[in-house]
């Protein structure tokens, strides 16, 4: 009787092991969208038709810095330039000394309705969306940087980042 129990539970086992259903499940790949080609969160027609500048082609180039790393995107202008910083990992508020946070000095200005969240300092909206952050810098030649430019372009970016 004991044999014939235990032939029973190999029988089982064996059958449950064949089938699959005994396995540990597997962990499912999360679907992570790909990541944009950095350059192409703005294309230079977006800043022309924005800034009504006549901008070139962008100049890619890549950072390291100790709290993160990505890719800068330049595009110049006889006006101006407009600097798009895309990080592969922290923050795209680059170069703020951790003594003096703008946040903290209150020189921030908060933006509503752009990415999940958004921020303006110093000629420049940092924008959060979807996990991702880009930057956006408005250097004019003559003048101050417009506020509604820099929230249009950073608009048109949050759309393609994702």
């Amino acid at each position: 009787m004991r044999r014939a129990i235990c032939l029973g539970l190999i029988t089982a086992a064996a059958a449950i092991a064949a089938s699959g259903l005994g396995a540990r499940a597997q962990p499912q790949a999360r679907f992570v969208p790909p990541r944009p080609a950095p350059c192409s969160v703005l294309k230079s027609s977006d800043i022309a038709s924005v800034t009504a500048w006549h901008v070139a082609a962008p100049t890619q180039e890549r950072y390291h810095m100790p709290k993160g790393a990505g890719i800068v995107c330049t595009y110049a202008a006889a006006d101006g330039s407009v600097i798009v910083t895309l990080p592969e990992y922290g923050s795209s508020f680059l170069g703020t000394n951790p003594l003096v946070e703008p946040q903290l000095m209150g020189e921030t200005v908060k933006v509503h309705g752009v990415g999940d969240s958004a921020e303006m300092f110093d000629g420049a909206i940092f924008v959060t969306t979807h996990g991702r952050s880009v930057s956006i810098k408005l250097v004019p030649e003559n003048g101050q940087p417009s506020n509604d430019a820099l929230v249009t372009l950073a608009r048109i970016a949050v759309r393609r980042l994702r």
